[in-house]
């Protein structure tokens, strides 16, 4: 894997949605669009570490499970078939898989490894 370029990673803070739930931490996406050459450096040095050491930092491995509820009543009496569980993550951690996922999609589309067949399951 070669290192991760600042142009990369700005590609994909472009194209961040905004109004997103953060993880623990509390960071959103418009906390790393809107953040400056400092933050983002510390971010890429951060996602090229891991690369290189093939390890991420424990609070990257853990989100939080929340039941939402599917119903549009509001006495659901706590009953978890009637809810959906997201999962939040860390946005850094999300920036970072987007970068990867992008450039796995690349090589994929190159090498042509996805038939026709692949792409309509």
């Amino acid at each position: 894997m070669i290192p991760i370029k600042m142009e990369e990673l700005e590609r994909v803070l472009q194209n961040l949605k905004t109004n997103k739930a953060p993880g623990s931490s509390g960071i959103t996406y418009d906390f790393w669009k809107k953040s400056g050459n400092l933050t983002r450096n510390l971010l890429l040095n951060i996602f090229n570490d891991s690369m290189a050491k093939e390890n991420v930092t424990d609070e990257w491995k853990k989100g939080f499970i929340y039941p939402i509820n599917k119903t549009s009543r509001s006495n659901w009496n706590q009953d978890l078939n009637l809810t959906r569980p997201i999962v939040l993550l860390e946005t850094a951690r999300k920036i970072w898989f987007k970068i990867l996922v992008n450039r796995l999609g690349k090589i994929l589309t190159k090498e042509q490894i996805l038939t026709n067949t692949n792409l309509q399951h």
